[in-house]
């Protein structure tokens, strides 16, 4: 295009190479003419076709959309805040109803809601960036849900338990990460080991085994992994022990969970660009696992506020994408952290997708950032999905 450009811009008279006046070559006016018109047509023809290239790419991806039932209340911070950020769920087997959604708040700590969105508790422990939890982690005899996160200001790891009345501090202090900073975070449970992984900015990546001591939880260093561009969003499939994480900027990347398994990383192919469903930053990452072996990998695609779905197994084929739309609740934009699983919920039977908000509104009037609950159902029918066999 800069040359059809330059090229238009010296026929036309004026600038380098500038023929002698047109009074002393009185044929040039007519061949002038016709290039200047030429250069023209050739930039209008390039400038269509870049359209219809831009037009068709659009049109090839066509997401389905769904709403969500439920909304969390605000976080508590300003309007226009960057401060809510990832979301775990906490299903509660002896009385679902009970069961808890929590997010992590980047400026504040980490709140606890309901299933109708409302606020249980608040632990204002400082910048929690990203949250996961596990089931089945034994404390003082007994088994806990245990929840951890990346805590920016300790550059470190900190970790509570859950239950139906809040979370509990099971550590006075953090577990200091050898990072320059702490940014993503998830846990595993391999083989009835636990382990949680931490992320910087960098790409680099912690893998820490967690064990009891006393009524407290300690952790020791087990491996570094290493991407090459910033990362954040990690989920790890316990089951098939891959630890998958998201270049913001490039796709999403699987690795050997496993402490003594490989550190080479693969690049998931439809997870890039090429894809036209993905538009960079690739943000939060979930994994719907209604079974050990079925389901799917759920991705944060925050350039087209869409979440994109991934066979759970190798090779992690694109299924399809959806957003979430105005309905019951205001719909998501700019999602950074993402849940779901695939328990039964009052409300939610098949499953729960949370998703948090990056641009929440009351009607037009803008609010701090939530959370926002989907029903799996709703994103199975829209999308097509067979039945899952839990």
């Amino acid at each position: 295009m800069l040359l059809f450009g330059r090229r238009s811009l010296v026929n036309l008279g004026g600038g380098l190479n500038q023929e002698p006046p047109d009074t002393l070559h009185p044929m040039n006016n007519a061949a002038k003419v016709s290039r200047a018109t030429l250069g023209l047509a050739s930039l209008a023809g390039l400038l269509l076709l870049l359209a219809s290239c831009q037009s068709t790419q659009s049109d090839a991806f066509q997401p389905a959309s769904v709403t969500a039932s439920v909304e969390t209340v605000p976080v508590d911070a300003q309007t226009d805040a960057d401060a809510a950020d990832d979301p775990a769920v906490w299903f509660n087997a002896a009385n679902p109803a009970e069961s808890r959604v929590l997010g992590s708040d980047k400026k504040r700590g980490l709140e606890v809601f309901r299933l109708d969105g409302n606020r249980v508790a608040t632990d204002p422990i400082g910048r929690i960036n990203n949250i996961d939890l596990r089931d089945g982690f034994v404390l003082n005899g007994l088994p806990v849900a245990l929840v951890g996160g990346s805590h920016r200001d300790a550059v470190g790891l900190v970790f509570w338990t859950v239950n139906e009345e809040g979370v509990q501090r099971v550590r006075k202090t953090a577990v200091k990460s050898k990072l320059e900073d702490v940014y993503g975070f998830c846990m595993a449970r391999l083989d009835d080991r636990f382990y949680a992984f931490v992320n910087s900015k960098t790409g680099a990546i912690e893998q820490w085994e967690l064990f009891a001591a006393g009524d407290s939880v300690d952790a020791k260093w087990v491996r570094n992994l290493k991407l090459g561009s910033q990362v954040e969003g990690m989920v790890a499939d316990d089951a098939a022990g891959v630890l998958f994480v998201g270049a913001e900027d490039e796709g999403i990347y699987s690795f050997d969970a496993r402490p003594e398994g490989s550190s080479e990383p693969k690049l998931l192919a439809e997870s890039t660009a090429d894809n036209p469903a993905i538009a960079y930053d690739v943000e939060g990452l979930a994994l719907f696992a209604p079974n050990d072996s079925t389901g799917y990998l759920v991705a944060s695609s925050q350039g087209n506020r869409s979440y994109a779905l991934f066979d759970r197994s190798a090779p992690h084929a694109y299924v399809g994408s959806f957003t979430v739309e105005d309905g019951a609740v205001d719909g998501t934009f700019e999602t950074d952290g993402i849940e779901v699983s695939a328990h039964a919920f009052p409300g939610f039977p098949d499953g729960l997708f949370v998703a948090q908000d990056g641009a929440n509104t009351d009607g037009k009037v803008a609010r701090p950032q939530n959370f926002k609950l989907v029903s799996w159902a709703e994103i199975s029918k829209a999308l097509n999905l067979p039945s899952a066999k839990k």
